[in-house]
């Protein structure tokens, strides 16, 4: 039938390679509903197309392009792929050379590598990696970095590792914290890292500069998935001088409760994943379970200064958060954990009266081991 398309083309004046060829007029800007970038970013990737195709692209352009999305929240990253192709669809499926093209201007222009690391295909993302040779400027550059991390080619992958163990020491401890933020609440979603890859992040994020400006955010925010990030922070012990402050002063009463809660129980747990466990084999009946981890605190405190503290804090939730872990000292407890009973023995909520009852009533029956 090939034929019959020529015959049609020719009928209507034009030829298939007329046809084919890309269309001169550029169309309109319009922005990407429901988006986090902002529209300024947004116009200016869209007209760097034409400069693109017309082979007039410059480094100043480029470079003025990508300081336009230094105002993007990191959580724009979630979609950047999907928004950077709706922004630059002109830009993505007119030039004519098509991804071979791209990869040659990312080899003449590096810095074309942090807009084009989003690009559809493959080829452009890895040569776009490997042609960046300077940090991160900006909170969302970092977590765009992660998130290519977590990239479906491996060669992606691959590369985005190689450059973030490079780049990631020489990035500002404020872009990190800021980024970290929101993304370690988060990490959970990323299916595809393995243990290099987390060590390249957690190399730079566990440095005390990076632990320090995350710990000053803890304690301000009041918003978001903050507990989240400390449960994510407390997996490793670099963290742990911390605690003190945050039982103390943090404005968010979830804080407080889970640095309080570590600081009563003498150690650190989180849930690290889920297993399997059986019902019925024989009839393939099974359910998924937690798995819990934990570690040892490894930062001494004033443990009774702490605890006394919580359990009077005007906040349920913190009081909760310590007679949980009261109730969980039943066998070991002495004079420390008997003085925490009797402050929440009479306290207003049920709830955290329950858990002091138990702790007293399991010490009567002689339950210390």
């Amino acid at each position: 039938m090939n034929w019959f398309y020529r015959l049609l083309h020719l009928v209507r004046g034009k030829s298939i390679e007329e046809r084919s060829a890309p269309v001169a007029t550029r169309p309109p800007f319009v922005a990407v509903p429901n988006s986090d970038f902002p529209k300024a970013g947004q116009k200016s990737l869209f007209e760097l197309s034409e400069f693109l195709i017309q082979g007039r692209l410059s480094a100043e352009q480029v470079r003025d392009c990508r300081k336009t999305f230094g105002d993007a929240p990191v959580s724009a990253i979630k979609n950047a792929i999907r928004d950077f192709q709706h922004m630059s669809f002109y830009w993505w499926n007119r030039t004519g050379g098509g991804p071979a093209a791209l990869v040659t201007e990312i080899k003449r222009l590096p810095e074309l590598g942090w807009l084009l690391m989003f690009h559809g295909n493959g080829h452009v993302r890895e040569a776009s990696l490997r042609a960046l040779d300077q940090p991160p400027q900006t909170a969302f550059e970092f977590a765009a970095i992660v998130a290519r991390m977590n990239d479906w080619v491996p060669q992606v992958r691959a590369a985005t590792r190689r450059f973030a163990e490079t780049a990631f020491p020489r990035c500002d401890a404020k872009i990190v914290a800021e980024s970290a933020a929101y993304l370690l609440p988060r990490l959970g979603t990323l299916q595809r890292w393995d243990a290099d890859t987390r060590n390249a992040l957690d190399a730079r994020l566990y440095q005390q500069d990076v632990l320090d400006a995350l710990c000053a955010h803890i304690l301000v925010e009041n918003v978001g998935p903050n507990g989240a990030l400390l449960r994510q922070l407390l997996r490793r012990g670099e963290f742990d001088a911390h605690l003190e402050q945050l039982v103390r002063h943090a404005k968010m009463p979830i804080i407080r409760a889970i640095a309080a809660e570590a600081v009563m129980r003498g150690k650190v747990r989180w849930v690290a994943g889920s297993a399997r466990k059986w019902i019925d084999k024989p009839a393939g009946l099974w359910r998924k379970v937690p798995v819990i981890e934990q570690r040892g605190i490894t930062v001494p405190f004033d443990a009774a200064a702490l605890c006394r503290t919580a359990a009077q804090d005007k906040s349920p939730v913190v009081r909760l958060g310590i007679a949980r872990a009261l109730s969980d000292a039943w066998r070991t407890g002495g004079a420390f954990e008997d003085e925490i009973a009797a402050l929440l023995i009479v306290d207003k909520k049920p709830n955290v009266r329950f858990h002091a009852e138990f702790y007293l009533l399991k010490r009567s029956e002689g339950g210390i081991s």
